[in-house]
């Protein structure tokens, strides 16, 4: 079944933006949901997506208050919520911004300062033949420009959390985030796709886009812990100018079907992108994984590692890909994926890649898939530890490598607890 869009230009928004999004419903409209034969998503598949469902969301009308709104970095945070794909002003928290940030709804950003947006949105090499980037340029209402002033360091950390109100038909969110640092600018940025309590199947659709000049900085980490109605896809574009650094944790716990997907790309030598991730497929649930690093320039550094745990029925699917092109001398780049299977039934297809048509580089990749060791297992199980909660210290053992960097303890500290019951609830499932 397909489904046409029709874009018309609306009095808010400038007619550049309007020629792209129709572009991208053109694209989308001939190609509809992705296919198994296409070979990045041979493993995973939307099954009860359907395209009939792809529209555009209306604003929230039901309240929330702030207390309900649960951080990830304590109190010490400037929170912007999501809610349905719109910027809440009410529910967000901007008391701590500073000097030399700037933060805005991004359908305000465009309405006001299109010219300026222009430079920027859509730039990081997104590709609309790839159908949920095309959707997401379609749909998208809102979502959140940050900017940072060159030299300016932020140390308070930006939170970004999703909601998705519970609603009597499915729903389609497609935020649109994009993040520009300046020269030497540094911040840390947290996005969360909460948990939700959502009765009906809901789809999220989300893209950030980010751009760092010359020696800017950016941490970031991402928890996706969305329910189990969920349908989740997101994708995350960054383009780094020299010297600049991006290091991003993500975790992917969540969601009846969930992908995430990493597009790095650097424009002239001395970048640095470090990427680590944690994902969790359970019982009847598919974790999609996927990571593309280009080196088209000379110099530059990457680094992959993602960790795997996968129970039950769960499936997972880890899909990195390094491409170092002809000119790119002197590359360094390193990709690595670790995963457990705890029950018979659990499923990884893992598919580490390395394409290079240069030859100076140091370039490494490989996949591991395993079970816990039956040694530990007894060595906890011999001093009195029931063999649910030896299981658990195995698998967050396994997990705590990854976690090991993250400088927001809040956020390793709830990631724990997320990933410990998930464990339980898939342990207890696998003993009935």
């Amino acid at each position: 079944m397909t489904h046409t869009f029709s874009m018309e230009q609306t009095r808010d928004e400038p007619a550049w933006l309007v020629e792209m999004r129709q572009r991208a419903a053109d694209e989308f409209t001939r190609q509809g949901l992705p296919a198994r034969k296409q070979e990045d998503w041979r493993y995973t598949r939307f099954d009860g997506l359907q395209t009939s469902q792809l529209v555009r969301a209306t604003p929230p009308r039901d309240a929330l208050t702030p207390a309900e709104i649960d951080s990830l970095c304590g109190n010490n945070v400037i929170r912007l919520v999501i809610r349905d794909g719109f910027l809440d002003h009410s529910l967000s928290r901007l008391d701590q911004l500073t000097e030399g940030l700037h933060i805005r709804s991004l359908s305000e950003a465009l309405r006001d300062q299109p010219d300026r947006i222009r430079q920027w949105f859509g730039q990081c090499g997104i590709d609309l033949e790839n159908a949920f980037p095309a959707l997401n340029t379609t749909l998208m209402q809102d979502g959140v420009f940050l900017h940072v002033n060159a030299g300016t360091r932020i140390n308070v950390p930006v939170e970004i959390s999703y909601i998705t109100s519970d609603r009597d038909a499915p729903l389609t969110c497609a935020p649109r985030n994009l993040v520009v640092l300046e020269q030497g600018a540094q911040l840390t940025l947290v996005e969360h796709f909460a948990h939700s309590d959502c009765s009906t199947a809901h789809f999220t659709d989300a893209v950030t886009e980010i751009h760092l000049a010359d020696d800017a900085q950016l941490t970031h980490y991402r928890l996706q812990n969305t329910s189990a109605h969920a349908f989740h896809i997101d994708h995350v574009y960054c383009r780094q100018s020299p010297g600049s650094r991006y290091q991003a944790l993500s975790v992917q716990l969540g969601g009846k079907t969930a992908r995430t997907e990493f597009h790095t790309s650097f424009t002239a030598p001395g970048a640095h992108c470090d990427l680590k991730g944690i994902y969790l497929a359970g019982d009847q649930q598919v974790t999609d994984i996927h990571t593309k690093t280009h080196h088209s320039v000379p110099g530059c550094h990457s680094e992959q590692h993602f960790k795997g745990i996968v129970t039950g029925k769960g499936r997972a699917v880890f899909d990195g890909l390094i491409k170092v092109a002809r000119d790119a001398q002197q590359t360094a780049a390193h990709l690595k994926n670790d995963n457990l299977l705890l029950s018979r039934d659990a499923e990884i297809d893992t598919k580490p890649q390395l394409e290079i048509f240069a030859d100076d580089v140091q370039c490494s990749h490989g996949a591991t898939v395993g079970q816990l060791d039956p040694e530990h297992l007894f060595y906890l199980r011999s001093r009195g530890i029931d063999r649910q909660q030896a299981y658990r210290m195995l698998c967050l053992g396994f997990a705590g490598e990854i976690l090991e960097g993250c400088q927001i303890d809040a956020f390793r500290e709830r990631v724990i607890t997320e990933v410990s019951e998930r464990l339980n609830t898939s342990l207890d499932m696998q003993n009935d």
